[in-house]
């Protein structure tokens, strides 16, 4: 091979090889250090920005991570508690996504971050984050192609107010899919306490809510506004009063609405409400009147299961209405219209009461109902199933409703060794009320010799002391 033949082929070689360095390893050699070349890239909280990206040698920032995501990368961010927003606005393809995922990581905005996570690129994935603090939206979606999972949102929309709700005249949500949000999958997500809408899409475009769980938001639990071709399933919805309106009500479980939006017009149609399992909050489910004289259209409510609530199980306040079809429902009344017109209602059960002697007209049957869903009451009988509102509670059987109501329906305390003496260790609440003792809320009724009095009644002040030390609310002090 001749000298200049040589020489042409080796520019050639070299050429190539110049055009084949990524903007990446470029961006990276700026800063002093080559881009590991595994498609994974890691940021952690003692990581540093001019580092590989690698495991071993992780980002700090996440601005400095992002900037590495091309189609088929993955972001791993490492345990621990972050103060920076995560903005995304990088894309991947049908083909090759991009996957961004926490690994106990807690995205704190501490009030003075307006978003946890903006979601604007498009073929997305985002998990296993918690999000808290954030003045306005946990985590924002007007990307295209996105899917949000296994998250956790609450306490945000700080701007609405922090403990207690209702400081702003306006608000949002936890999780919010905007305007330019199409083709987006929210599914296994946990979202609670926020003061404003849990999850709400509003003017987005084909949206999938699914087997999330969500409770105790201020404003609906989860909101469809305005935004075709939405189905919300398989979610489990609830609310138990830590979150209250304004006017002390619980929030709507699922809303459904057509507010006005500058531009977008009535929109609010084709939206499927399937199999959700609901209880305890203020409507089951409800569909709003149009702000814009719009029709709701197509609209499918089936199979959701509601046995309890403060209002109606299923109140549709719309007045147009097209193709709307509530069917096969489980419901603890009945389903209440406003104007039956364009509306099939077919196939619904109603449960009434779950206690024969608590109808639904008893004045305190929500707070009954909401007992027996969380376990912490079986009733007095079980066949048939009755609670006995009006009898007295012995101190005895208080024991197991504050245990269960503290530790959950599936709690049970450790085995008796015989604390008192006239609760002998075969009595069939002794394990509760030693562990009520052991938990320093009662002292019993006696402490020379010791007893507890189990089968008296508790009177209404030493139900105040049993509160108080269950849940530990402080009593008052000071003259």
């Amino acid at each position: 091979m001749n000298t200049i033949l040589y020489r042409l082929i080796h520019f050639g070689v070299a050429l190539a090889l110049a055009v084949g360095v990524s903007s990446q390893a470029q961006a990276s050699a700026a800063s002093g250090t080559a881009l590991q070349t595994s498609n994974v890239y890691y940021v952690s909280k003692t990581g540093s920005d001019s580092n590989s990206g690698s495991r071993s040698s992780p980002f700090k920032t996440f601005a400095r991570a992002v900037s590495v995501l091309t189609p088929g990368t993955t972001l791993q961010v490492m345990p621990g508690m972050y103060y920076e927003p995560l903005i995304l606005s990088n894309s991947g393809t049908a083909a090759a996504p991009i996957t961004v995922i926490g690994n106990e990581t807690i995205l704190n905005m501490q009030a003075s971050q307006q978003t946890g996570i903006r979601i604007s690129g498009s073929y997305m994935t985002v998990s296993n984050f918690e999000i808290t603090g954030a003045t306005d939206v946990g985590i924002a979606i007007p990307g295209k192609y996105i899917t949000v999972k296994n998250n956790i949102l609450h306490d945000n929309v700080t701007g609405n107010g922090i403990g207690t709700c209702g400081a702003a005249g306006s608000y949002t949500s936890a999780l919010k899919v905007g305007i330019g949000g199409e083709h987006i999958t929210i599914d296994g997500n946990t979202v609670f306490n926020n003061c404003g809408e849990g999850i709400a899409i509003t003017r987005g475009v084909n949206v999938v809510v699914r087997n999330n769980t969500v409770y105790d938001n201020f404003a609906p639990n989860i909101y469809v506004d305005n935004s075709p071709y939405t189905t919300v399933e398989n979610n489990l919805v609830y609310c138990t009063g830590a979150r209250l309106r304004l006017d002390g009500t619980r929030a709507t479980a699922i809303g459904l609405a057509e507010e006005e939006y500058s531009g977008w017009g009535a929109q609010m149609h084709d939206v499927v409400v399937s199999g959700n399992t609901i209880r305890n909050c203020g409507k089951g489910i409800g569909a709003f009147d149009s702000e814009l004289g719009g029709t709701l259209t197509n609209i499918t409510i089936t199979r959701n299961y509601i046995p309890s609530g403060q209002g109606r199980a299923i109140s549709i306040t719309s007045e147009l209405n097209r193709n709307m079809v509530i069917s096969y429902n489980t419901l603890f009344n009945e389903v209440w219209l406003q104007e039956p017109a364009g509306i099939t209602v077919t196939g619904n059960t109603v449960i009434g009461s779950s206690f024969e002697d608590v109808p639904s007209t008893y004045w305190a049957w929500n707070y009954v109902e909401g007992l027996y869903a969380a376990g912490v009451t079986s009733g007095c009988s079980t066949s048939p199933l009755k609670y006995c509102p009006t009898t007295t509670v012995t101190r005895d059987q208080m024991a197991v409703f504050l245990l269960r109501a503290k530790h959950g329906s599936s709690y049970l305390p450790p085995t008796s060794t015989g604390v008192f003496e006239d609760v002998p260790t075969d009595h069939w609440a002794a394990a509760w009320i030693e562990q009520l003792a052991a938990e320093g809320i009662t002292a019993g009724c006696s402490a020379t010799p010791s007893l507890y009095c189990p089968t008296t009644a508790v009177s209404r002040d030493q139900m105040a002391v049993f509160l108080s030390r269950t849940f530990g609310i402080p009593p008052l002090t000071g003259g």
